[in-house]
Formats: C-alpha cells, structure tokens, sequence
C-alpha cells in the first residue's frame, strides 16, 4: 500500500513540477502583446505595404499628363542619279543634309493635346550636270527652320474628363479601399491577439486550479496515510484519495499541454512562432468585473457605420460603379480633329535671312482634318458594359451581405455578452455553494458519516465551478472584444492606452 501511494505521490510530483517551472517562465501583460503584434505581424505589415502601394499608384495618376521633351538629330549624305540632256543621258546629285528638332508636348485630362516642334536643317548638294545639260555646280548650304503648333481632339472616343480621370479617380478609391483593408487587417490582428491572450489567461488559471487541486490530494493522501499509520482508519481508505491524485494530475498534464499550444497560437500572432516561454497573468482572468452590456440598437447603428469591412466593401461598390462608367470606352467610335499651324524660313549660305523669313510668317501653312474610325461589330463593346454592369450588382450584393453579417455578428455577440455576465453571476453563487458544502463534507468525513468520494465529489464540483466562473470572465472579455472590432472601436480604445 505504501508502494502505490508513493508512485501516486511520485507521478503527481512529477506533473506538479511541470507546472510549476511552466508558470515561473516570463508572464506578458495585454499592452505587451498587443504592441508587439502590431510591430511583428506578418499580415499586418503586408497589409499596411499594401496601403503604401496604393499611396504611390495615386501619385503616378496624379501625374499622368506631363510635359514631354523629345529631340531629334540626323544626318544623311546620299548621291542620286538622274535623266539629264547633259552628255551619257544621266547625271548625278550629292547632296548631305543635317537635321536637328526639338519639341514639346501636354496632354490633358478632356483627351486634348498640344504640341510645339521646332525643327533646323542644313542642306548642301553637289550637281554634277543640270537638268538642261548645263554643267553642273554647288547649292547651299541652306539654313532652314521650321516650327508647327499641332492640336489634336478627340470628339468621341477618349473625350472629356470622365474617361481622361478614369485612372485617377480609381486610383484613389482604390487607396482608400487599401486603407481601411490596412485599419481592418490591423483591428482583426488585435482582436486576435487579445482574444488568444485572454484564451492563454484562461489555460493559465485552469493550470494553476488544477495544480492546487493535486497539491490538495497529496495532502489528503499523507494525512490518510497518517491515520492509517495510526490505526484510526483502514488502509483501505486510501485507494479513493490515490486514485484521486492520479485523476487530478493526467487533468493537469492535459491543462499544461492546452496552455502549451495556446501560447504558441499567440506567439504565432505576435510574429515569434515557437516560443512557449510565456504566460499570462491569472489573477486578470480570476478578478475581471464586467461592465455593463451595450445597447444593441446603438452598436448595431456604430457598426453599420465605423465597420473597417463594410466601408471598405462601399468604396469598392464605388470603384465598380466608375469602372462601369467607361467601360467598352476603347471600342468607341473615334472621331478626332487634327490642326496644325506652321511657319518656315530658309537661307541661303547664311542663318539670319532664314530666322528674318520666319519671323514675318513669309512662308508656311495650316491643315484642319477629321479622322473617323468605327469597329464593324458592336458585340465586344455590349459584352464589356454588361460585364461592368454585373460587377456593379456584384459589389452591391456584397456590401449587403457584410451589413447584414455585421447586424448579425453584434447581436450574437451582445447576447453572448449578457449571458456571460449571467454566468458569472450564477458561477460565483455556485463556488460560494461549493465551498460550503467542501467543508461540510470534510467534516462529516473526519467524523466518520462520510465516506472518501463524497470529499473527492465536492471538491471537483467546487473544482469545476472556479474553473466555469473563469470561462465565463473570460467569455464576457472577449465578447467585449469582438465588440469593440464590429462596431470599428477597438483600434482607437488601444490607440489611446
């Protein structure tokens, strides 16, 4: 008998032992966990690189029509031949020509564009006869110039700032979806983060129950022992309370495992996966008040209104709205208007006269053209407004869908939280009860009218009613919690601690 109560006692050291280096390792308070998350998430960062993103895509719209240089230089040496009256019936020219142009142009967002060329030659040719037969001679060099103000319009396709705006306008809506998706992944982390922790609180006090519960046993066990040792009870006596102390310490070796696995779940969500070295503070978990419940009607208006999900899911129905605006925009008819104005001067073995031509406008022209063009088929065209359109409704239909999930989610999560603040309410007149009746059990024990699983029967069900009042503080934190996240508040609570 004594050998099976010295395993017993053996096998409860060992697990109690676990325990207690486990809760010796460094405890971590919310503020910590929640700071470190928001530094070390990767999801969180990803997202919040996502947001930047988006912040540099407008900046490229914004900047979508700007002045263009272009500068052009050529030279080009080339002999022709050619019919002549001169002797053989053929002649020759060489002529060598230099260019340089410049020019600048500047769209704008209504699909107009203007452009301003500059161009300067020189050209020089050699005549080895004349076209009369006459002998042949040297021309130039000429210096001409030449400027052109060109400005096109599109009439249909590609007209107006519905179409030139498109891509900023998108832009845009589009940084604001990447926003809220940045505050919504952040507000998910940290609802995560302290759901995850208060869970950890929660396997942390059920550990720390659980050990006091084998500490309990082995106590029992020694002073059973020491009736036994003395004669006032039979050795039989001490089976029940051995046997206790083997059920309470696989509970407790299952308690440590839980709490475990929990602290990896929250290391994961601080960006440290592996680390098992913490614990969170018990005594948070076991004195938590709960706070009065909020109204539904009001949390359902907030959540309607501040949801990260919900604006971002309206600013997306915004996008797909635009989107629709101009699409099939590219198989429009196209219908543009071409004019140029130009002037010209050239000089003869000099600059001046050519600059001097130029400048009195002696020389050049205008043009005024139309160009039209139309696809045959209008099939593709339909086909990618219907596509638009569909996307729209799709949008929409989304956006109704989060509404109406997030009227649900709160009130499932207001009713959660009053019924654990019923539980509580229940839990601690029950751990009241179940105290009272340990003590009375104990002594009708120790006076004979009781037997030993009668005592193990009130201790487990105190044991078990401690733990249901922890649950259900526990429960009301994170409802809270989860409120906090639905109705868009959790960020800025945390924010301003």
């Amino acid at each position: 008998m004594r050998r099976e109560s010295m395993w017993a006692c053996v096998i409860a050291a060992c697990v109690l032992g676990a325990a207690t280096g486990y809760a010796q390792e460094r405890s971590m308070a919310p503020a910590e966990a929640v700071a470190r998350a928001m530094a070390a998430n990767p999801t969180l960062a990803a997202a919040m690189i996502e947001a930047r993103q988006a912040a540099q895509a407008v900046l490229a719209e914004e900047d979508l029509y700007p002045f263009t240089l272009l500068v052009d230089t050529n030279y080009s040496r080339q002999t022709r031949p050619s019919l002549s009256l001169a002797a053989g019936g053929t002649a020759t020219s060489t002529g060598d020509a230099f260019g340089l142009s410049a020019g600048v142009s500047k769209g704008f967002a209504t699909g107009t564009r203007l452009s301003l060329d500059l161009t300067g030659s020189i050209d020089r040719q050699n005549l080895s006869a004349s076209a009369a037969g006459t002998a042949g001679g040297r021309l130039g060099p000429g210096y001409g110039i030449a400027g052109r103000l060109t400005l096109t319009q599109p009439l249909l396709r590609g007209f107006g700032t519905v179409v030139g705006q498109a891509s900023l306008r998108q832009a845009r809506l589009s940084r604001s979806a990447a926003q809220l998706r940045s505050d919504r992944v952040a507000s998910e982390t940290l609802q995560a983060v302290l759901v995850a922790w208060w869970e950890l609180a929660y396997d942390t006090t059920a550990v720390q129950i659980r050990r006091d519960a084998v500490a309990l046993a082995q106590r029992q066990v020694a002073e059973v022992q020491a009736r036994i040792d003395r004669g006032t009870l039979a050795p039989v006596e001490i089976l029940a309370f051995q046997t206790s102390v083997a059920s309470r310490a696989e509970e407790l070796a299952q308690a440590i495992d839980a709490r475990r696995r929990q602290a990896l779940e929250l290391m994961r969500l601080l960006g440290a996966p592996g680390d098992t070295d913490v614990v969170a503070d018990e005594s948070l978990a076991r004195d938590t008040q709960p706070e009065a419940a909020p109204d539904v009607a009001e949390s359902v208006g907030q959540a309607l209104e501040a949801s990260y999900r919900v604006r971002e899911l309206t600013v997306l129905s915004d996008l797909s709205r635009d989107q629709a605006r101009i699409a099939g925009e590219a198989l429009r008819p196209r219908l543009d208007l071409q004019a140029w104005v130009q002037g010209e001067g050239l000089g003869n073995r000099a600059v001046a006269p050519a600059f001097e031509q130029f400048g009195k406008a002696e020389a050049g022209g205008a043009f005024v053209g139309l160009t039209f063009e139309m696809p045959l088929t209008d099939g593709r065209r339909r086909a990618q407004r219907a596509q638009a359109a569909m996307a729209v409704e799709i949008a929409e239909a989304n956006l109704l869908a989060a509404a109406q999930q997030v009227r649900t989610e709160v009130e499932s999560l207001i009713s959660r939280l009053g019924a654990a603040d019923e539980r509580v309410t229940l839990a601690q007149r029950t751990v009241a009860l179940a105290e009272q009746q340990v003590q009375a059990t104990r002594r009708r024990y120790e006076i004979g009218t009781a037997i030993a699983l009668e005592v193990d029967q009130a201790e487990d069900a105190l044991r078990q009613a401690r733990l249901r009042l922890v649950r259900a503080r526990v429960d009301r934190v994170q409802a809270d919690v989860q409120i906090q996240h639905a109705t868009g508040q959790l960020l800025a609570r945390h924010a301003a601690r």
